[in-house]
């Protein structure tokens, strides 16, 4: 009767190890990206950053810029940067939240590549370790130069 309660014992002690300590480390944050229809300005973009963690994300810190705007007559919009960040004291674990992401240009003309970068910085619970993780996102863009829809690289 014993060996059976300590193997339980030894079983769920094994599992909280795993759930507590060792998925913090092992799984970043994910993101989602927005499917349909895209606004007036096809480079206001709205993604959604998840912890599918159990335990929370201590002292979260996010930017998002976008790192490539060509247009399809191949000029280079340098200028058309803008860092949007925020910061979260507490990520709860099985959360989301909705990060913007977007330029300095309303951008009508027809497009020959697009793309952000998110940074996320974090803290998993328990560890006292900062960990970062850099997402890429471009754009699809079809024959006539507007977005179809973005993709993580």
């Amino acid at each position: 009767m014993r060996r059976g309660i300590y193997r339980a014992l030894a079983l769920l002690a094994s599992m909280a190890v795993v759930f507590l300590v060792i998925f913090p480390l092992a799984f970043s944050p994910g993101i989602e990206l927005p499917s349909g229809e895209f606004p007036d300005n096809p480079f206001s973009l709205r993604v959604r950053i998840t912890n599918q963690n159990l335990t929370p994300y201590k002292d979260v810190d996010y930017t998002c810029e976008s790192t490539n705007l060509e247009l399809a007559t191949g000029r280079v919009l340098n200028d058309a940067r803008i860092v949007h960040h925020g910061s979260i004291k507490n990520f709860s674990g099985r959360r989301a939240i909705t990060v913007r992401c977007e330029t300095a240009y309303i951008v009508t003309d027809p497009l020959k590549a697009a793309e952000f970068k998110l940074v996320v910085k974090y803290r998993p619970y328990p560890w006292p370790v900062n960990r970062v993780s850099e997402y890429r996102i471009a754009a699809v863009i079809d024959s006539s130069g507007r977005i179809t829809k973005w993709v993580q690289k």
